[in-house]
């Protein structure tokens, strides 16, 4: 029996090594004759060329609409204008027109045959609407858009402007308001040159860009976004949860400029002739002040005391990241 054992297992190792030398040869052959199995399917591929993308968007998008819609509404006796978007960029910009304009451009495509979308602009009282398009879909469907607004406020206008978005960016050139009040939820903002008495903004994932910010009163509160000012003026209530800061005011507030940040770095500019108080400390980031202070305290994470005189008062707190005041 233990004959036999050996007999198999020298036959299997003498098989084994048939098959090594087999394909030994056989690469060697196919070697020699110039044949790739890459050039192959290389070859394969260039003479079957499917554009998956195109393919699937005609089997998913049955359905394509252009939009081009626009409405108009005198301003007189309006004291507040209200605009609530969902997936549309938004743009504002200053007229010289008695009426506040709004248009609404782009494309959509849907699996299903639906209604093209209309700009849905109202007036209530003193207040003008812009708001998103209705949906008419029933059941599953697969859905795209792109679409952009442009609302056009007449220079006369000095009353209030309400902006709510959800996966919208907003432009604005140039406002002259009583107030503005900003909530956006994954989009960013960017402003040129914002006067109003009043500024508010709320943002979660996304960034908001000012140029030039002129107002009484600022109030900023920012989730997962960094935010960028560069000339601010009025009193500041700033609150961060994750996301730099950096502003710089040509003349100091006389009242309180309160920064306060979980993650994320706070870069402050002051004039030459700047005189605050400050009470500036982060539980683990530097704080760096490049001004001359009567200092109550000044450590690695803290600095606390009097530049010149107390007429504004600075308070930042961070938990994690540099407060820098220059």
């Amino acid at each position: 029996m233990f004959k036999n054992d050996k007999f198999i297992k020298k036959a299997a190792i003498y098989l084994l090594c048939i098959v090594f030398v087999c394909y030994g040869i056989t690469g060697m052959i196919v070697s020699s004759s110039g044949f790739s199995f890459y050039n192959m399917f290389n070859d394969f591929d260039s003479n079957v060329n499917i554009n998956w993308g195109t393919h699937w968007n005609s089997i998913a998008y049955k359905y394509s609409y252009d939009v081009d819609d626009q409405n108009s509404i005198p301003i007189s006796s309006i004291n507040n204008i209200r605009i609530d978007m969902v997936s549309s960029d938004i743009k504002i910009s200053v007229s010289n027109d008695d009426n506040v304009k709004a248009t609404l451009k782009g494309y959509i495509k849907s699996s299903q045959e639906i209604a093209a979308p209309k700009l849905d602009m109202t007036k209530q009282g003193d207040t003008i609407y812009i708001k998103s398009p209705s949906r008419s879909f029933t059941g599953s469907y697969s859905y795209s858009e792109k679409l952009n607004l442009e609302v056009f406020i007449p220079k006369s206008y000095s009353n209030n402007l309400d902006i709510k978005t959800t996966s919208s960016d907003i432009s604005i050139n140039t406002l002259n308001l009583n107030t503005l009040n900003i909530s956006t939820i994954s989009g960013t903002i960017k402003a040129e040159e914002v006067s109003v008495k009043n500024f508010k903004s709320s943002t979660t994932s996304g960034d908001l860009t000012i140029n030039t910010l002129k107002s009484t009163s600022n109030q900023i509160k920012t989730t997962s976004g960094e935010t960028k000012i560069n000339s601010i003026e009025g009193n500041l209530s700033f609150n961060s949860t994750s996301g730099d800061f950096y502003l710089s005011y040509k003349d100091m507030p006389a009242g309180n400029i309160d920064i306060s940040s979980i993650s994320g770095e706070v870069e402050l500019h002051t004039p030459n002739n700047a005189e605050f108080f400050v009470n500036a400390s982060s539980t683990s980031g530097d704080v760096k002040l490049s001004k001359p202070i009567i200092a109550e305290v000044k450590k690695e994470h803290q600095v606390r005391g009097v530049v010149g005189s107390d007429k504004c008062r600075i308070n930042i707190k961070t938990t994690s990241g540099d407060i820098t005041i220059k």
